[in-house]
């Protein structure tokens, strides 16, 4: 029986091409738009999830009220008075904010206190070249984004009024943001973002791990103006990010939606013209689970087809957006997610399952005097 379904339903596809076309690519645009912008979130999460636990890095603190690392300030006789807490084994000031170049373009600037020891706890390896002289207006920069910008070790770049800074290195990361920044050391990070002794945010590592829950709580207690979090749930206290998972879950249910009044419109228009041969199926045995079986497998087709066309859709668009566009590259993934591959399929299965049920049921109750008298 499913043989001889799905060869009806594919020969109903065929037979009015341009609607199925259409039927397939308002599919495959909802499945990219949904995708595009679950793997940006998702990407961005696990990056930085993954770039602290690697890190071994226990507490991250920042200002209290800010709502994201970039608008946070932490003073520098602060930062000493957290870093001379008994407990604290090693405490590692970052500074980091937006910047314009010449071209127009944007990239993350990052300062470290320390970029040895920094470095390696977020995964940051040098390529070519070697690491900026702190008592020079030297810089490295990402591999990706020097190749991007057609700039080569020796150049020197603006980033700021005043002189240029020489590149002298660049480097790689597996955290795709660091693969379109450009970095420093602290003082010139601060001078460049206009942040004078200031840090946005503070790496801690403890010397007892076991005293975790004890030392943050200390820390938020006696400073009003910091609140430290476990790094685990640092990517949670991300308003930006928060609204993206939002958003995320928003666009789904919109995708549902519109996915299933799409292929619902389509099987109604196909039903309104199939009833005469409808009837005539009834009429040579067909039972009704039959008829509804065929506009199932055909749902399916179009829906699984139509996702699979927007998942590769997404991966061009992604892959493109990577190397043309640095100011968002660096939220992008690096390899493809295969759990979203799935979520993706299941959604398309789920849309075909609840569009075709109410046709296929109107369908199946379509008698055969009521089909030859409206055919």
């Amino acid at each position: 029986m499913y043989k001889t379904g799905l060869s009806y339903a594919l020969r109903n596809i065929f037979r009015t091409p341009v609607r199925s076309f259409f039927t397939l690519f308002s599919i495959a645009m909802i499945v990219s738009m949904y995708t595009i912008l679950t793997l940006i979130a998702n990407s961005f999460t696990e990056q930085v999830s993954h770039a602290i636990e690697a890190g071994d890095i226990d507490l991250i603190v920042q200002s209290r009220y800010a709502a994201t690392p970039l608008s946070s300030a932490i003073g520098e006789e602060l930062v000493r008075k957290v870093a001379s807490d008994p407990d604290i084994k090693s405490a590692h000031s970052i500074v980091l904010g937006k910047k314009r170049l010449p071209d127009h373009s944007i990239v993350f600037l990052f300062g470290f206190s320390d970029f040895t020891k920094t470095a390696g706890k977020l995964g940051i390896t040098m390529v070519e070249g070697e690491r900026y002289r702190p008592d020079h207006r030297e810089l490295i920069i990402a591999k990706r984004l020097m190749e991007n910008k057609h700039l080569k070790i020796g150049d020197e770049l603006k980033i700021s009024r005043g002189d240029p800074y020489r590149i002298t290195g660049d480097y790689n990361s597996w955290v795709s943001f660091f693969n379109s920044s450009i970095i420093l050391n602290l003082e010139a990070a601060r001078e460049v973002l206009h942040k004078p002794g200031k840090t946005n945010m503070l790496f801690l590592t403890l010397k007892n791990p076991a005293k975790l829950q004890e030392v943050m709580e200390r820390i938020n207690k006696e400073y009003d103006d910091i609140t430290a979090v476990k790094s685990r749930d640092f990517t949670s206290t991300l308003g930006a990010l928060k609204n993206l998972f939002y958003l995320s879950d928003i666009i789904a249910a919109i995708a549902l939606i519109v996915a299933s009044a799409i292929l619902i419109n389509t099987f109604l228009m196909a039903i309104n013209e199939r009833k005469k041969e409808i009837g005539i199926l009834n009429a040579i045995g067909w039972s009704s689970s039959m008829i509804v079986t065929v506009f199932v497998i055909e749902s399916l087709v179009l829906t699984l087809t139509g996702g699979l066309l927007g998942l590769l859709v997404s991966y061009g668009i992604l892959k493109y957006i990577r190397f043309a566009y640095n100011d968002i590259g660096f939220y992008l993934p690096q390899n493809l997610d295969m759990h979203l591959f799935g979520t993706t399929l299941f959604m398309c299965i789920v849309i075909a399952a609840f569009s075709a049920f109410f046709p296929a049921f109107y369908a199946s109750r379509i008698t055969i005097a009521k089909a030859l008298r409206d055919g």
